[in-house]
């Protein structure tokens, strides 16, 4: 963070940003691999993710210091895109990074659009309190994006792990 501190950028209309939480996913796609797949990792037999706080809370401040500087009132919308592994398994995680850039946003001009890519195949208590965050920033647009590759069986052939009913 103290090297980020003295960077000096150019102010332009920045309009996004993806932060990856982690890789902790609750599926083995056929596209995937272990470096972004607990759940590849566990079929690989390779020693398990765990999940760096310090290290998320770093890249974190640093996201925040880079939009206080460079896209609050510099830009007219800012979307950041929340990724996975699976984010809305690690919900209380996801809630913590989403609040703190929500709290960056407040008093400011920029539009503020946060979308979360999900494979959907979660607990429905995942969602509900997704939709529970949600109804307290009416004034953050919120997307909640599924990640679907195709439907019913060959979606299932696809994405080792998931099971179509649920979604």
């Amino acid at each position: 963070i103290k090297q980020f501190e003295t960077l000096e950028l150019k102010k332009q209309n920045v309009t996004w940003c993806d932060f990856i939480l982690s890789p902790i996913c609750n599926m083995a796609c056929m596209y995937c691999d272990s470096s972004y797949s607990s759940k590849w990792k566990a079929y690989n037999g390779e020693q398990d993710y765990i999940v760096d706080k310090q290290w998320n809370n770093a890249a974190l401040l640093s996201l925040i210091d880079f939009i206080k500087r460079y896209v609050i009132d510099v830009s007219k919308a800012f979307t950041v895109n929340i990724l996975g592994g699976e984010p809305m398994f690690l919900w209380k995680d996801t809630e913590y990074v989403v609040s703190s850039i929500v709290n960056a946003f407040k008093d400011s001009k920029t539009q503020l659009v946060i979308s979360v890519v999900t494979n959907l195949n979660v607990p429905g208590k995942f969602i509900l309190e997704y939709i529970d965050f949600v109804q307290r920033y009416p004034n953050i647009k919120f997307e909640l994006k599924a990640s679907v590759d195709a439907l019913g069986e060959r979606a299932e052939n696809i994405r080792t792990g998931l099971n179509f009913k649920v979604f």
